[in-house]
């Protein structure tokens, strides 16, 4: 399995490292290479004690309100945002990257 991971040197001169697909998933150490120890330790204690399933909701269960706000809106996001062009152009590129892997 691959996961993504976010490494960011932090200005004490620690190192994080964090697992956005597991919102509870991130570590500090003192360097990248014990930082990427640490996390991959972590990913793999998670894991472990997982287990992934799905669920078969019935329609009649789903809310019948629609929102009249886009989803962007409920992560804080929005066309106004300075990061907001970047950021689905690094999406479109991501998604291109992937499309051509397969």
């Amino acid at each position: 399995m691959k996961y993504t991971v976010v490494i960011t040197q932090e200005q004490s001169g620690d190192v994080s490292a964090a697992a956005p697909g597991l919102p509870e998933c991130h570590v500090q150490a003192n360097s990248r290479q014990e930082a990427i120890q640490k996390i991959s330790q972590s990913i793999t204690d998670i894991i472990r004690r997982s287990e992934v399933i799905q669920l078969d909701i019935p329609d009649a269960v789903r809310s019948q309100k629609k929102h009249q706000e886009t989803p962007w809106n409920l992560f804080g996001s929005h066309p106004q945002d300075p990061a907001w062009g970047g950021f689905f152009d690094e999406l479109e590129h991501h998604r291109q990257v992937e499309q051509f892997e397969e």
